[in-house]
């Protein structure tokens, strides 16, 4: 294995007292405008827009009179299943609720407010990886100019969505987990292992993620991991100043147990990682809420339990327009079979037509009202890609970074292939739909490390103004495609009154 201190490329390309205020005063405006942002959109947007926002905050009103977690009932079946189901997010929202309720804020305004500290730790985070990858400060801002200039992250960070939570502790677990490449600090892989369960106790699509850091994890430090284990057995022993890393080790392998015993209960019970709705609910129950209610009037079409026309007609119980128009749309598609699959495209165009969708809703804005990139809006950043890529395959070497950079391509490449095949190639074999099930951000798990190799490659092998040249060129054009790009294209449907707007009477 390399030295983590290889060296780079290039120095850092600003220094001396100058440099760094420099340095620090465009990396504290771009968070300004981040934060700006974020306030602008949580005040500004209707909650009925943001993806399954009205949801996530009725999930997070049934959790706020519970102590813990409430149990499935008449008030949750509109909500979906409640029980086998990650629960981390809706705790921390319901607590929320509970404890600032008294604040003179609306739910939700005060719920997207959390949610935007939650998008702010995951940049801050992020940008303590990258400076962990680089010292290169031209980097920093690059990366920091695309990270907080994506309009679907932006927006997300702003809306009430379990994202958020799952975004905020994925960037954690890289973090601490590239941390401990460098100093193999018991420390380090405690906090990195805790972010990792607790990501799986937020969202399912979670576990993935986990998965392949382990893997990286293990296959990386090997033997070495032994050593480390050592040192946490000496650091239980009681010893002055030792109680904080003792809390963290504790509370580190009381969250991973929980999560092991979590799933590992739900397959012995139920057969599944997380449960079906009918294996806890009563059809009748499960069918009040919309997506539940979508998927198995389509099942059952396919199953030939239903005619056509009865299938259309049980669409009229789904209540969510969006949800009824998308149920209607798979079973004009299902009702040909033989038609569909002649139109279905294969694996390589798939692999194409999947990716520049990913960016071109990634890029725009995608939830109850849609506004994504096409065309001229997204060639530049198709060419830019595709300079990365070649510039990664010239000049990547496994040694930089002290096998950094191979880590962060590993775990993005394959967290994105799992998406591709196996969640998202599967669902459009199934249903002949592209959009089917796909949206931009859920690849925001491994935004970071994107990012990271995006920014890196572009600027670190160029000569020192030629860096500066470049970085704000591509950062000034996130900059301007991201709110500029929005304000241009919405018009008064997407906005509320403000800070008036209530949870109360919100229809999903």
């Amino acid at each position: 294995m390399s030295s983590p201190t290889s060296p780079e490329p290039s120095p850092a390309p600003v220094t001396g007292d100058l440099g760094q205020r420099l340095y620090r005063g465009i990396l504290a405006a771009l968070l300004l405008y981040f934060v700006a942002k974020l306030l602008f959109f949580a005040v500004s947007i209707r909650p009925e827009l943001p993806p399954d926002e009205v949801t996530h905050i009725g999930r997070a009103h049934l959790f706020a009179q519970a102590l813990w977690i409430p149990d499935d009932g008449p008030a949750t079946w509109r909500y979906g299943l409640i029980e086998g189901k990650p629960f981390l997010y809706y705790v921390l929202m319901g607590k929320t609720l509970q404890l600032f309720g008294w604040l003179p804020l609306s739910d939700v305004l005060l719920l997207r407010l959390v949610n935007a500290v939650l998008g702010l730790v995951t940049v801050l985070y992020g940008l303590r990886w990258i400076r962990l990858m680089t010292p290169n400060r031209i980097v920093h801002l690059l990366f920091a100019a695309i990270l907080t200039n994506i309009l679907m992250f932006t927006g997300i960070c702003a809306a009430v969505s379990y994202d958020n939570l799952t975004n905020a502790l994925a960037a954690m677990a890289l973090f601490y987990t590239f941390a401990f490449f460098r100093d193999r600090s018991a420390e380090s892989l405690a906090k990195g292992q805790l972010a990792l369960a607790a990501g799986a106790l937020t969202k399912f699509t979670f576990l993935p993620l986990l998965f392949i850091v382990e893997v990286v994890l293990v296959a990386r430090e090997g033997r070495r991991l032994a050593g480390t284990w050592s040192e946490v057995r000496a650091a239980l022993r009681p010893a002055q100043g030792a109680r904080g890393r003792r809390v963290l080790f504790a509370v580190t392998a009381v969250v991973g147990f929980g999560a092991a015993g979590f799933y590992g209960t739900n397959l012995l019970v139920f057969g599944h990682l997380t449960p079906k709705p009918e294996q806890v609910l009563t059809l009748e129950q499960a069918m009040q809420n919309r997506i539940f209610a979508r998927n198995f009037i389509v099942k059952q079409f396919k199953e030939g339990n239903l005619t056509y026309e009865q299938a259309v007609e049980l669409t009229r119980g789904i209540h969510n327009p969006g949800n009824r128009h998308r149920a209607r749309n798979l079973l004009a598609l299902a009702r040909d079979p033989d038609r569909l699959q002649a139109s279905l495209m294969g694996p390589v165009e798939y692999v194409w037509a999947w990716g520049n969708f990913m960016l071109a809703d990634g890029l725009g804005y995608h939830g109850h009202k849609v506004m994504r990139k096409w065309g001229k809006d997204l060639y530049p950043v198709l060419i830019l890609l595709l300079l990365v890529l070649v510039l990664f395959i010239r000049k990547w070497q496994p040694e930089d970074a002290g096998g950094g950079w191979t880590a962060a391509a590993i775990i993005a490449f394959f967290y994105a292939m799992v998406l591709l095949w196996v969640v998202n190639y599967r669902v459009y074999l199934g249903s002949g739909m592209l959009d089917y099930a796909l949206q931009g951000r859920y690849i925001f798990p491994v935004l970071i490390p994107i990012v990271g190799i995006v920014a890196y490659y572009l600027v670190a092998f160029l000569p020192r103004r030629s860096q500066v040249l470049v970085a704000l060129l591509v950062g000034g054009y996130f900059v301007y495609g991201e709110l500029p790009f929005f304000l241009d294209h919405s018009n008064r449907a997407w906005f509320s009154a403000g800070l008036t707007m209530d949870s109360a009477g919100l229809e999903e």
